[in-house]
């Protein structure tokens, strides 16, 4: 009877350490998901201060070519036209490259945050797949499917 008891002892240890190893699985699940926020905000951060140094810049720019028109008497002829055109573009392609980056951030965040659930789920389902033949071991040495 005392090798019953160490086995059932085993296997309330065995059971106590899964709950333990899955407990501690959602916590670094939980701090990763935290780590992606804080990294997609600081990043968010980032791209707001860029595009109002962009919209800083443009203003100025177009500021100097309308000044320069209106300074040599050319004021709406087509090379003023030309050059406001050309920075708007510049502007607006620069602001669309910074939406890519943000929508692949995001993205990249996402499988993060994915990756670590599926890592926590397959580390339980390990340590109760454990458990379990823990107890098949035990049930084994014991002739208890005899």
């Amino acid at each position: 009877m005392p090798t019953a008891l160490i086995g059932i002892l085993s296997l309330a240890i065995g059971a106590g350490s899964a709950i333990l190893q899955k407990r501690q699985a959602d916590k670094i699940e939980d701090s990763q998901r935290e780590q992606s926020a804080i990294q997609t905000a600081g990043e968010e951060n980032k791209n707001r201060i860029a595009r109002r140094n962009q919209v800083k810049r443009a203003r100025i720019a177009r500021a100097r070519i309308a000044a320069s028109a209106d300074g040599s008497g050319v004021s709406g002829s087509s090379g003023e036209i030309g050059a406001q055109s050309a920075l708007t573009s510049n502007f607006e392609n620069s602001f669309a490259v910074q939406r890519q980056d943000k929508a692949t951030s995001v993205g990249i965040t996402g499988q993060q945050n994915r990756i670590a659930s599926a890592r926590s789920k397959s580390n339980s389902i390990q340590a109760w797949g454990n458990l379990f033949n823990q107890g098949l071991d035990f049930a084994e040495d014991e002739d208890l499917f005899k």
